[in-house]
């Protein structure tokens, strides 16, 4: 947690590597018992990302929906909203 904000940086677009590693994770949870009802994706809006791929992700949130699980978007308390709107934290 303390260096994840440090040059994040991804291989590929940013929405197809969650979209990769949802589809890791879920195979890996149903192949370990855990049924799909209760699984929820969460894209991880701030966590090791900059405000472009916070922003990018928001604009691509219906991709995960090819998962057919329900989206979590924890955006409460975020300081990229506030620099997007140039707003003080």
């Amino acid at each position: 947690p303390v260096s994840m904000q440090n040059s994040p940086h991804y291989t590929y677009p940013i929405i197809d590597e969650i979209n990769t590693f949802f589809h890791e994770r879920i195979e890996a949870c149903v192949k370990a018992g855990i049924r799909r009802n209760r699984l929820i994706l969460d894209p991880g809006i701030g966590f090791g990302k900059t405000i472009q791929h916070n922003l990018q992700i928001i604009k691509g949130l219906s991709t995960f929906n090819q998962h057919g699980l329900p989206v979590l978007l924890g955006a409460s308390r975020k300081s990229f909203i506030g620099e997007v709107l140039n707003q003080p934290p």
